[in-house]
């Protein structure tokens, strides 16, 4: 990888412009070169992404899944309920700014706030169950 890299800089450097030449040359050669970095790049990414195994595909697509769920309840409940957190008062129920609240707001209230925190949840425990088994396959394929 070192001498892959080391070649490619000699390369860049017999390719660069002499002394004297216009900066525009030296711009557009300095540009074929990063661009040329940036695609052996992104073709790297792309063979590990190929090289990832189905069980942490599987996690990782699920992650994205729960996570879109996870922004959705967010929203919903933003819209929904603008006045919270609720809170049970003497009277009945309250928003953060005083204005009162059914029971049943109160209770809708409650399943949105148990379902954000048990779609967040999800969504990172995915997340991490994703990394931890594309690890692991890593050190297979690294010790097989």
């Amino acid at each position: 990888m070192k001498q892959e890299q080391e070649n490619r800089l000699k390369q860049a450097l017999a390719t660069a412009p002499r002394e004297g030449a216009g900066l525009i040359d030296e711009a557009c050669t300095l540009f074929e070169h990063l661009s040329g970095e940036v695609a052996r790049q992104a073709e790297r990414e792309r063979a590990e992404a190929k090289a990832r195994g189905p069980v942490a595909r599987i996690l990782f697509t699920a992650c994205a899944v729960t996570g879109v769920i996870a922004a959705v309840t967010l929203t919903y409940g933003v819209l929904q309920f603008p006045d919270a957190p609720f809170r049970e008062i003497r009277n009945g129920y309250a928003g953060k700014t005083g204005k009162p609240h059914t029971r049943k707001e109160y209770e809708r209230f409650q399943i949105w706030e148990k379902a954000l925190v048990g779609s967040f949840a999800v969504t990172f425990l995915l997340g991490f169950s994703g990394v931890a088994a594309e690890k692991l396959e890593r050190r297979r394929r690294g010790a097989g």
